[in-house]
């Protein structure tokens, strides 16, 4: 297009030479033809003016072409699946999305660093609560390693609490249980929830104690699931049929889960129940639940917020 252009330009230039040439002769007093040749030659001039912004309309065109090519090859090494021609409003729908999942990445970013700042805190103050060296945790300490309501969905409420200690078996355990209320985590609906922070004088009985949840459900599974029941601050009668599933989790030193269906007086009923082990510290979780759903994730939830907590009290890490 540019060469064509060019070439009408040059044309239009020897014109107009051979116009003025042919003015300046008629001269002579012909002044009707040489109005007409000044007409003619103001003509042509226009023409070329016309000419020349043609010329540098092609030229800009070309340009914006090849920047567009090549900035479409930079765009297509970088964005897997970018198609020049597709409609530009659904590239600006693509930019907002992204836009947009920026702003999430910010939030969960705040999120951690709120909840680092949190674990650091939590930190100092178990720290200052901690038991002497081989002696048994005070109901004091447990409550700031243990779960409570600033940690679960709004709407969890501590109905009750249990302190327990045994100097034999080298331990001592605080249990809260909760009104759930409205709140639902681990499952759609719960009956009842409940939180327990163990503290043993060693590490390695604390290691023990998912073997020994295990050896319990082999012996009596209907046993164990009332248990769970009456932790979580339920009364179960008529219990049978019990199903267990047995799940590892990736969280602290050790932790299982163990998702249990059962067919009760109260109809079926669902529960969970799970440990995790960071240290000489045991944290567990139970609850329960009407019908069978259960989410597993919720449970494992429930495990890395207690887990955060735990790695907070002393003789936890180097």
């Amino acid at each position: 297009m540019g060469r064509g252009v060019s070439r009408r330009v040059g044309a239009l230039l020897a014109a107009l030479l051979v116009l003025a040439a042919i003015a300046t002769a008629g001269c002579g007093g012909d002044e009707e033809r040489v109005a007409e040749l000044e007409a003619a030659l103001s003509s042509a001039e226009a023409e070329l003016d016309e000419a020349r912004a043609a010329r540098a309309g092609a030229w800009a065109r070309e340009d914006a072409e090849a920047a567009g090519a090549a900035a479409a090859e930079a765009i297509a090494e970088w964005v897997p699946g970018y198609e020049p021609e597709r409609p530009q409003a659904e590239w600006f729908s693509l930019h907002a999305e992204a836009e947009a999942l920026s702003s999430q990445l910010v939030a969960v970013q705040e999120d951690l660093t709120a909840a680092e700042a949190r674990v650091r805190s939590l930190g100092g103050i178990a720290t200052d609560a901690a038991p002497a060296p081989g002696g048994l945790a005070a109901q004091e300490f447990l409550a700031l390693i243990v779960l409570g309501p600033a940690d679960l969905p709004p709407g969890m409420v501590v109905a009750e609490e249990i302190y327990r200690t045994e100097s034999e078996s080298g331990f001592a355990r605080l249990t809260r249980r909760f009104d759930p209320g409205q709140a639902a985590v681990g499952a759609p609906a719960l009956l009842g929830f409940a939180a327990a922070a163990t503290a043993h004088t060693d590490a390695p009985a604390a290691l023990t104690l998912p073997q020994a949840v295990r050896d319990v459900l082999a012996d009596d599974a209907a046993g164990f699931f009332g248990f769970i029941a009456g932790a979580a601050g339920i009364s179960l009668s008529n219990i049978a049929g019990v199903e267990i599933a047995e799940r590892p989790e990736g969280v602290g030193d050790a932790s299982v889960t163990w998702l249990m269906w059962a067919e009760t007086a109260r109809g079926p009923v669902a529960a969970a129940y799970a440990l995790v082990v960071v240290g000489p510290y045991v944290g567990a979780v139970a609850l329960l639940a009407p019908g069978t759903e259960l989410d597993r994730a919720g449970v494992t939830w429930l495990l890395e917020v207690f887990a955060l907590k735990l790695a907070t009290a002393p003789g936890v890490g180097p």
